[in-house]
């Protein structure tokens, strides 16, 4: 009999899968049990009652001689408070690289044991009044139903914050209550292939919302990954990678994989949703998993196959808790929003001197891409990169220039200074990289304010117009 996973309403009608996360190595290459044993070396975390929700708290390291702030950590569905200390490993990989910079962190419970739901806000605010005092710096991170519960904690201003980052969640209350204040810094993590909940279109509504009213966003999506024997066991070593080749097969055997054109990779298949559910190729391959599970009882355990249930869903790219740009969000919130030096100058890679009409006079006239000084160098020698940097700026308005401050994760900022981040192969050919940054440019949505203005973005129609010449479809 086939599993499916209960889906859970939220305060806005949205539609939410249970999310459970997956063991896998974190950023720094440690084993899942690292967040845990970086709280201990803390004396924590320390488990009590605030108010009416369980919480867990670790307090910051003061060895550099400063109070470097506290995280506010709210968990999604199926999961619990503690499991960002060695429970889940999305959540510890995040917990693991929030402690290794020195920040304390309070994880809460949600009173469910299932989902953050309408009216907990209140009760995470009053947890935060029982914690004690407001810290130097308040940071908070919501994945999930967890995001929900903070974009109405920010926007009811029951708590002030220095910087949100929302995880696979579309953080409704920014555009339901469109709040006339600018909120801090804000990152969203998302998955742009997720259809039910944490969608594009959501993502990029609560980062128009935020921009209107003066807030700096940064995007960061999350693609579909092949699904790899040597992948599979580079995030769950201990299956062993003839264990993860038998896995991989069996997932070929039932039809849930897809080979693409990328060098003979497979994927799996999308499914589509069946009223009321998502039901999905990693769904039924966790199915058909726990089939094979009595021959595979021995070294297959419960919580193993929850692990690599889970791996399937970030593989597929659908919406699931995921660590990935954690480490670059933090950086983009604690710094402020300012991801780099306002008063370094821009070394252009490609001159355009086309500009938009029809913006606002606050607005850049030109989105920018930035690239690594390395890419800078490849495109500049590359004689097929002269069409495609042409075509961005006469086309799109667009031009290439280097990060500053020698950065190495590309970029694009739009005309209302929105910064959406960039995924590139580590071994891409400028050529593709380009690609990458057209495909993400082409994917903006154009809205309407009131009848007759043209809101920022714009991308869809400008590529639209422009496909004639395109040389990025051939």
């Amino acid at each position: 009999m086939w599993r499916y996973y209960w889906l859970f309403r939220f305060v806005f009608g949205a539609i939410q899968v249970k999310a459970l996360v997956l063991p896998r190595e974190t950023a720094a290459g440690g084993s899942v049990g690292s967040a845990l044993e970086l709280a201990r070396a803390r004396g924590a975390p320390v488990a009590k009652w605030l108010g009416r929700l369980k919480s867990y708290y670790v307090p910051p390291s003061m060895q550099s001689g400063k109070d470097p702030g506290l995280w506010l950590l709210l968990h999604a569905c199926q999961a619990a408070g503690d499991d960002w200390f060695g429970g889940l490993p999305e959540e510890s990989t995040i917990a693991e690289e929030l402690l290794r910079r020195g920040f304390g962190l309070l994880a809460l419970q949600a009173t469910s044991g299932i989902c953050w739901s309408a009216g907990e806000e209140v009760l995470i605010a009053e947890a935060l009044t029982a914690f004690g005092p407001r810290p130097s710096k308040l940071y908070g991170l919501g994945i999930s139903s967890g995001g929900e519960a903070l974009s109405l904690l920010a926007v009811e201003r029951r708590a002030v914050f220095d910087g949100l980052v929302f995880d696979v969640s579309p953080a409704s209350a920014l555009v339901k209550f469109q709040a006339p204040f600018s909120l801090p810094p804000t990152a969203f993590i998302y998955m742009p292939q997720d259809k039910g909940f944490a969608t594009q279109g959501a993502v990029e509504s609560a980062k128009d919302s935020l921009v209107k009213a003066g807030t700096r966003v940064a995007l960061y999506p999350t693609w579909p990954q092949p699904v790899d024997p040597s992948e599979l066991c580079a995030r769950l070593p201990q299956l062993g990678l003839s264990l993860c080749d038998t896995i991989v097969k069996a997932l070929l055997v039932h039809h849930k994989l897809l080979e693409k054109r990328d060098g003979g990779r497979y994927y799996f298949k999308w499914m589509g949703a069946i009223k009321g559910v998502t039901a999905s190729s990693a769904d039924y391959a966790n199915n058909a998993l726990r089939m094979l599970q009595p021959s595979l009882k021995a070294v297959l355990s419960d919580r193993l196959l929850r692990a690599v249930s889970e791996e399937f869903k970030r593989f597929e790219g659908l919406h699931t808790p995921v660590a990935d740009h954690f480490a670059s969000a933090a950086d983009f919130v604690t710094s402020g929003g300012a991801t780099e030096p306002i008063e370094q100058p821009q070394v252009a890679v490609s001159q355009c001197a086309r500009s938009r009409p029809g913006l606002p006079a606050d607005f850049a006239k030109q989105r920018r891409i930035c690239v690594p000084e390395s890419f800078a160098t490849q495109l500049q020698k590359e004689s097929s990169s002269v069409s495609f940097t042409s075509y961005l700026c006469d086309c799109l308005f667009t031009g290439v220039s280097v990060c500053p401050g020698g950065g190495v994760n590309p970029y694009i900022v739009g005309y209302n200074g929105a910064i959406v981040n960039l995924t590139v192969p580590s071994k891409a050919q400028p050529s593709q990289w380009l690609k990458t940054a057209k495909k993400a440019i082409c994917a903006e949505k154009a809205s309407h304010d009131a009848p007759g203005s043209y809101a920022p973005g714009f991308g869809a129609a400008e590529c639209a117009a422009c496909a004639p010449w395109d040389p990025f479809k051939n």
